[in-house]
């Protein structure tokens, strides 16, 4: 993200003249986290204060965009939300199909794919294979509760028989439900199972697999298919066949994060009081980057999480470079507002009858009629008289005279 911003304030053609600012919070994948600098997103530009309003039209929020959060989860969370005050929403990693909705989520975008697609692959890959006996597993949030029920209703579709799904559950202790999954795998004698999961849940699966011996075929999901080396044993379970998304190499992105390290390592940064305890600072090992983790930047899960941030944030840049009519050396938007007057049609079945003139009604409707002249010798008493009243006579004799 850091690297995203940079390169794009140092493109003179891209924004010339506006500098793009940032800041980053740690989400902790909690609801209760998150909404916090969801607030401050939203809050009031000139005041800083979130204000309840009948009319948000003018309102200006602090920030122009929020990228991220990275799973279905948080998006579900804070989505409708920010869709309220039509704030662009970026996802680099939700990929769950109800976001797709406009009606729910307006301003909500993503530099993934959705799990809908995902979803009809599987089906069309287990097809292929001719295997109509599966089993399908996800982790018990948001995504992985939408990927189990999309798979079985298209399974179904298909003609294909889930024999059994469940649920791994992700804020409690796995272990029970794990355990269950497994005797009922065993016990519903499938040889295909598809893991709809995050990767922490499905590493919790994977390591009663192996110390069970099951074997078989595993189908991974996006979350966590370029993690599966990581699992220890998982070259005893069978075959893992995977879906990743396609994704491309962010140059100089390993040159800017080993400089980074380096100034970490010099600087020797330390957290504050409050940030060395476990809830404010989930990354302890963070403060003790150096050179020597540059490795990180080479791992596959971290290549893939960094092309779609840096997609997202340039998704942004380009955006605004379009709104402020920008070309490639100043930007031309200015704040005052044309005003361009409306011209009111007219919607009348008559014109208005002249001085002198009286109406006489067409028909039924009284919006309809002729304009007669007034008899000689009266006139009209008041506007919109009609033909058939009585008038009043018009006295033309001197006055002073009988």
């Amino acid at each position: 993200m850091k690297y995203a911003v940079d390169e794009v304030n140092a493109n003179p053609k891209l924004l010339p003249g506006i500098r793009l600012g940032y800041k980053i919070h740690d989400t902790c994948r909690q609801s209760s986290v998150i909404i916090r600098p969801t607030i401050s997103f939203l809050t009031e530009k000139s005041t800083k204060v979130l204000s309840v309003q009948c009319n948000y039209t003018d309102y200006e929020t602090s920030v122009a965009a929020v990228i991220g959060p990275n799973g279905s989860e948080m998006v579900s969370v804070i989505g409708k939300l920010l869709g309220f005050f039509l704030m662009p929403q970026i996802s680099h990693r939700a990929t769950s199909d109800q976001f797709s909705d406009k009606s729910l989520y307006p301003s909500f975008f993503r530099t993934v794919p959705s799990d809908k697609w995902l979803v009809e692959v599987t089906v069309l890959l287990i097809k292929e294979f001719e295997w109509n006996w599966v089993a399908v597993v996800g982790s018990e949030e948001e995504y992985g509760q939408r990927g189990v029920q999309e798979f079985s209703k298209l399974a179904e579709k298909s003609k294909l028989c889930v024999a059994y799904q469940a649920l791994i559950p992700v804020y409690t202790d796995p272990a029970p439900a794990i355990e269950v999954i497994i005797n009922n795998i065993k016990a519903s004698n499938v040889s295909v199972i598809v893991v709809f999961s995050l990767s922490e849940p499905t590493a919790a699966l994977f390591r009663e697999v192996v110390k069970h011996q099951i074997t078989g075929v595993w189908i991974a999901s996006t979350s966590w298919a370029n993690r599966v080396f990581e699992i220890p044993g998982i070259q005893s379970i069978g075959t893992v066949i995977g879906f990743t998304d396609k994704m491309e190499s962010v140059d100089l992105l390993v040159e800017y994060a080993q400089v980074l390290f380096m100034k970490i390592s010099k600087e020797n940064l330390k957290p504050t009081q409050q940030e060395q305890s476990e809830s404010h600072n989930p990354c302890p090992q963070c403060w003790n980057l150096s050179v020597a983790n540059i490795s990180l930047m080479e791992q596959v899960g971290v290549k893939q999480a960094a092309f779609s941030v840096y997609a997202a944030l340039y998704s942004v840049a380009e955006a605004l470079h379009k709104l402020l009519l920008c070309d490639d050396k100043a930007c031309d938007w200015k704040p005052e507002t044309k005003v361009y007057p409306w011209k009111v049609p007219v919607s009348t079945c008559s014109a208005a009858c002249d001085p002198g003139q009286v109406r006489r009604v067409k028909g039924f409707h009284s919006c309809c009629f002729d304009c007669i002249d007034c008899q000689p010798g009266t006139y009209q008493a008041d506007a919109g008289q009609e033909a058939g009243r009585n008038t009043n006579m018009l006295n033309t004799r001197p006055a002073g005279r009988p």
